[in-house]
């Protein structure tokens, strides 16, 4: 072995070293994401999305777009209240077990009635 080749560092330069510990922690950074919490629409579909629930729901959505209900409908359920409002073509979602902003959900209607339309029943 030669004195030169003794003195060098390992990774060739300084630079080198400090740019690949840095990638390194960039690296080690980038964990894998958690899975992605339901949403709140996910949510009251699968715990309160019954079949008597939606048709209920549905029910309300038709007679509000045909002018045979109020235009806004409020719903209580165990968990969650929703409200249609057809004027304003949106649907809130309201968890009651969370008073957080992260417990209330606005979706515009069109993507409420095809979230209802998809769930089998």
């Amino acid at each position: 072995m030669n004195r030169e080749s003794m003195t060098e560092p390992a990774f060739g330069s300084i630079g080198d070293c400090v740019q690949r510990r840095e990638v390194g922690i960039i690296e080690n950074a980038v964990a894998p994401s958690p899975p992605m919490k339901p949403t709140l629409l996910e949510q009251f579909l699968t715990e309160e999305g019954t079949p008597y629930v939606r048709g209920l729901v549905r029910a309300a959505l038709d007679a509000g777009n045909a002018g045979t209900a109020p235009a806004r409908n409020r719903f209580e359920f165990h968990r969650f209240e929703v409200t249609l409002d057809v004027e304003e073509g949106v649907v809130l979602i309201d968890d009651i077990l969370n008073p957080s902003d992260s417990g209330v959900q606005r979706i515009p209607l069109q993507e409420f009635s095809a979230a209802l339309a998809k769930q089998p029943g």
